[in-house]
């Protein structure tokens, strides 16, 4: 884990971009590097954003921001699209689309689209005790207790 993030509060605010196929190693690097430089630059009303990143899985991009000195404005929040946009062109892959749902089967990451979530739940492809992503969480908090959970304990549980 990316050590910044441990001295983050639990109030931080966090993004979740889920790229739609696993990141080769060079693709991984790239990220890395440019996701610090971004993070580095971020600002906010030209305050700089305290701000990190990790990439999960090397397919999940968190980036987070505290709060505690700057507030991320709509600017700034406009500016980590606008670089997410620059990720998805130079790589070739997706990670703004929130049609897929993404969860771990043998401790890797498995997609599907949401359409497919109920007939994947009758077919037992998923089952109650299916680790999935939520990436709508929204702080750090909620991010170390909330992203990964049983399905049986999220969205998913009016299926089973």
């Amino acid at each position: 884990m990316n050590s910044t993030l441990l001295s983050f509060p639990d109030t931080a605010r966090l993004w979740v971009y889920q790229a739609d196929r696993r990141l080769t190693k060079e693709e991984t690097e790239f990220v890395n590097e440019n996701a610090a430089k971004f993070c580095l630059s971020w600002s906010a009303h030209g305050q700089a954003l305290q701000a990190t990143f990790q990439l999960e899985y090397d397919q999940f991009l968190v980036l987070m921001v505290d709060e505690r000195q700057a507030e991320a404005s709509g600017c700034s929040i406009d500016a980590s699209v606008s670089f997410i946009r620059a990720l998805e062109n130079k790589l070739g892959l997706t990670l703004l689309d929130r049609g897929n749902v993404a969860y771990l089967q043998d401790n890797e990451v498995k997609m599907i689209g949401f359409s497919q979530v109920k007939p994947s739940i009758q077919q037992g492809k998923i089952t109650a005790d299916t680790k999935i992503f939520n990436n709508s969480v929204s702080t750090y908090g909620d991010w170390k207790n909330q992203w990964l959970q049983p399905a049986g304990q999220s969205w998913m549980k009016r299926f089973f």
